[in-house]
């Protein structure tokens, strides 16, 4: 997914890297468990911003509660999101910023936004049984972190 979306970030000028890459096997359907990845980078890939923009994206595994969990991060060096839209943000069609997310282009795939990403994403992600979390970094960017059971 990284390699596929590298074309995307050289075209809008944002680095996408990897950091630590720790095994994170889950039992889920890769094409939905890809979709989940390709929003969150997509939208990583929005917001990133000036000249040292970027997204990262890491794995690992977690003992939470007794459980073992699998996680993937994605964090962006974007602007962050203001508090007053995050408990809206994996609400169906909620866009926190019409003018801010859709371009002049409405094919442009890092600019457009119907507001269904994120609501796709949680519920893709509950349905295998985990959770989404966002970290806010207001004036530095967003990590979101989804856990999904570790398999094994």
């Amino acid at each position: 997914m990284v390699e596929r979306l590298t074309i995307l970030a050289r075209k809008n000028q944002v680095a996408l890297l990897t950091g630590e890459l720790g095994e994170a096997p889950v039992w889920a359907d890769q094409t939905l468990i890809n979709h989940v990845l390709t929003n969150l980078v997509e939208n990583g890939l929005k917001y990133a911003q000036d000249e040292d923009a970027e997204v990262v994206v890491q794995t690992g595994r977690q003992l939470r509660s007794n459980m073992l969990w699998s996680w993937v991060q994605v964090a962006d060096n974007g602007p962050g999101i203001p508090e007053t839209h995050l408990p809206h943000l994996f609400d169906r069609f909620y866009r926190i910023d019409a003018a801010r997310t859709q371009g002049d282009d409405p094919t442009d795939q890092v600019t457009s936004g119907s507001g269904l990403g994120l609501a796709i994403v949680n519920a893709i992600v509950q349905m295998y049984g985990g959770q989404v979390e966002v970290q806010n970094r207001a004036g530095h960017g967003s990590i979101f972190t989804v856990w999904l059971p570790a398999a094994g």
